[in-house]
């Protein structure tokens, strides 16, 4: 064959074959992909109509991908994702609380993201608020992608019920000392105080651990727990809270309050305080319209020479082991995490932020429902305790409450004989 034209020919080959490596690449990239998208928001009223139309933006913007969502009943969220994860099956992404990436990170049921972090580089990481960061690591690697940041640590009052009182709901919530004796003044009469959790693990354990821990010290880490949870200044707190029920009577048997329950009572205008968070406006708004502007929040009360905390957490996506379109997973979590989504869930559902640049905004500070929570977190937030035991740990806790509230043990032998057991069975060394 001639010289030049074999070498023509090879060149050919070699065009054409390059040609088509780049149209299969082109076909690959372009190929539809399918993100299983599971959250316990999806299912929320306020919250679910909201993510939806997110998913809708994502799809119009991303043609080749869809997501298909998979909503989950906010009690039963890490039931179905463990029972997935053993099945082999983990949704791609998943909305869970910030307080469950050290379970699931602890176990390996979840992608760690250091890798995508770093792509982004260094300012992506510091647009995020530090406690958010904090609570979207495990060992030093990040493995959730913070989409909020929120603490339960504001009183609700009714704005009528403590005028009729005559009481000024600052002073009111100034000290525990005060606030056991405005809330004496407005039980009676079908109206209580408030209504104490102890049906719901999380729930109670949250508002619990937020007063334990103004006089035990820190209850952040597993030594932490081990240390302080029975001290003579966290024997104290839990004596005088079940003492709401037992002694003075100004919440119904918390045995029977779950957040439904707070909620409801709260929106009839049956209890006068609500120990929650910024997202309760819309939440109580909606149950009962008429309460639009009569609520407001305030810090909750402090113990005699005690620190108050904001006990802080949120909401994070994070990416199923094994997940097949991990980047994909990760692009559409960016997206979720956007400012201006971060913004719409703010605006619609109250939740603050994660964002640095958000953080401090005028529209926060300068908003009396949502101003003391971003004050409290700037100012005294704290991580909700960072170990894979913290179920079990509430769960302990939630039973010594619960066994005094039925008069089985008093305070001190309740809570001495949870924190013996979480020393020697649940935290181990």
């Amino acid at each position: 064959m001639n010289p030049s034209r074999y070498q023509a020919t090879v060149l050919t080959v070699c065009l054409v074959s390059l040609a088509l490596v780049g149209s299969l690449a082109t076909l690959a990239a372009a190929a539809p992909v399918t993100l299983r998208f599971q959250s316990w928001r999806l299912a929320d009223p306020v919250s679910g109509p909201l993510y939806m139309k997110w998913i809708a933006e994502y799809q119009q913007l991303h043609p080749n991908v869809r997501i298909e969502p998979e909503p989950v009943p906010h009690a039963q969220r890490l039931e179905k994702f463990i029972a997935q994860v053993l099945a082999g099956d983990p949704p791609d992404v998943v909305g869970l609380t910030t307080g469950d990436v050290v379970q699931f990170a602890a176990l390996g049921q979840v992608e760690n993201l250091d890798r995508f972090y770093q792509a982004e580089g260094p300012e992506f990481i510091r647009s995020f608020t530090p406690v958010t960061l904090a609570l979207s690591e495990h060992e030093g690697s990040y493995y959730a992608l913070s989409h909020e940041v929120v603490t339960t640590d504001g009183m609700w009052y009714n704005v009528d019920l403590l005028a009729k009182a005559g009481l000024d709901p600052e002073e009111a919530l100034s000290t525990w000392d005060a606030f056991v004796a405005a809330s004496k003044k407005l039980t009676g009469a079908g109206t209580y105080a408030m209504a104490l959790r102890g049906k719901d693990t999380t729930g109670s354990m949250a508002n619990l651990w937020s007063f334990l821990s103004q006089l035990s010290g820190p209850l952040v880490t597993e030594d932490d727990i081990r240390k302080n949870l029975d001290s003579p200044g966290a024997l104290k707190v839990f004596k005088e809270y079940v003492e709401l029920y037992t002694v003075h009577k100004v919440t119904p048997n918390p045995l029977d309050i779950d957040f439904t329950a707070m909620s409801t009572l709260f929106a009839q205008g049956r209890t006068a305080f609500m120990h929650n968070g910024s997202w309760m406006k819309p939440i109580i708004e909606q149950q009962n319209p008429a309460m639009k502007g009569r609520f407001l929040p305030y810090s909750i009360p402090t113990f005699a020479g005690g620190n108050r905390i904001a006990l802080a957490d949120g909401m994070a996506f994070m990416i199923g082991k094994g997940s097949r379109h991990a980047s994909e997973a990760w692009e559409f979590m960016k997206f979720m995490v956007s400012r201006k989504k971060q913004m719409e869930n703010l605006e619609v559902a109250g939740f603050l932020p994660s964002l640095t640049e958000l953080a401090g905004a005028d529209r926060i500070l300068n908003d009396p429902y949502l101003a003391v929570f971003a004050r409290e977190l700037a100012e005294r937030g704290v991580p909700r305790p960072r170990t894979a035991k913290l179920n079990e740990i509430w769960t302990e806790v939630q039973q010594a409450f619960q066994a005094v509230l039925l008069g089985q043990k008093t305070p001190e032998e309740a809570l001495r004989s949870a924190a013996n057991r979480i020393r020697s069975d649940i935290l181990r060394p």
